[in-house]
């Protein structure tokens, strides 16, 4: 029997339609749950190492009264699910990691939530690639955290204070839109930030308690840094630039070093040695409690605004504050 031309592209164009057809339920078959969960059994530290290689990521407090919860979709043709605690060393490793050599940019909708204790003293070690990161630690008792993030548009916040005294917050950030909000919350007596190519907001805001001084160090290679501080912040800065731009938005510089009109009466200090190749530094100020609602001379909320325009940087405190997200 004689086939035609046209009947041949029609045939191949039915077989070309019928893979693609037939490849949506095998996508969707490799799609796999993984929900965990322990109940607090007098834990006394829970160090928790996450590795996420691509997809959403979620991380908060857990309100159930448990150690910690998660639930994870991830793509068994690409990624290799991790999830085992430990008793004995109570230890948390949990994500998932590449089956293939190099990684792989596709998630396939892939997603991890995870809760945990704020109860109990918490170590935190987490990797993450690619896609978006919704990271609140507030709550949460962090005795110190470290943050690598790749290829993703990530925010870190810390919605309330911290339970615990912070030894130490370090963030790595590759090529990203970042930004990390009421670091004041983390009462942290030291932060690093080391930030590639991209936009980064770094936020001081929230109730430093009896945090008396930070020290951050932020080295940035390529793009703009954005320093948003609470008005009656002791600030000092130590400015290493090469291409970059530095508005001091009413610092004063003495010797080699910037600082604010309050900062030998201030109650809470931060020390700033910021590093930034090309790009801009813009330092914002918000006029904003730094302590809480019981602590707050006359009894402000901490993230109410106050209507004060006489600080370091006078009438820009204003303009500054209208301009900044909340």
């Amino acid at each position: 029997m004689r086939v035609s031309k046209r009947s041949m592209e029609l045939l191949a164009a039915l077989a070309v339609a019928a893979v693609t057809l037939g490849a949506h339920p095998l996508q969707a078959q490799s799609m796999r749950r993984l929900a965990s969960a322990r109940l607090r059994t007098g834990e006394s530290r829970l160090a928790v190492n996450v590795e996420f290689a691509a997809g959403k990521f979620v991380l908060s407090a857990d309100s159930t009264g448990g150690l910690y919860r998660s639930e994870m979709v991830y793509d068994e043709r690409h990624y290799a699910p991790r999830n085992h605690y430990s008793p004995e060393t109570g230890e948390l490793t949990i994500g998932v990691t590449s089956r293939r050599h190099g990684g792989s940019s596709d998630d396939n909708g892939q997603h991890l939530d995870l809760a945990l204790s704020p109860e109990v003293p918490t170590s935190l070690d987490l990797k993450f690639g690619a896609g978006d990161a919704d990271v609140d630690l507030g709550g949460l008792s962090l005795t110190d955290a470290q943050l690598k993030m790749g290829a993703s548009q990530t925010r870190v916040r810390f919605s309330a204070p911290n339970r615990v005294s912070c030894r130490q917050l370090t963030f790595q950030v590759g090529a990203v839109d970042f930004r990390a909000d009421r670091l004041g919350n983390a009462r942290c007596g030291r932060i690093e930030l080391l930030g590639g190519a991209g936009d980064i907001t770094v936020d001081f805001t929230g109730d430093w308690g009896k945090v008396a001084e930070t020290v951050a160090e932020i080295t940035v290679g390529v793009g703009g840094l954005t320093l948003r501080v609470p008005e009656g912040l002791g600030v000092a800065v130590e400015m290493t630039r090469f291409l970059s731009s530095f508005e001091q938005s009413g610092l004063q510089k003495r010797g080699d070093r910037y600082y604010s009109p309050n900062f030998d009466a201030a109650t809470h200090r931060l020390r700033l040695d910021i590093k930034s190749a090309i790009g801009s530094v813009q330092l914002e100020w918000v006029p904003t409690s730094i302590l809480s609602d019981a602590a707050a001379p006359g009894g402000r909320a901490a993230g109410q605004a106050s209507r004060r325009t006489d600080g370091p940087a006078g009438k820009k405190i204003d303009k500054a504050a209208k301009a900044a997200k909340p």
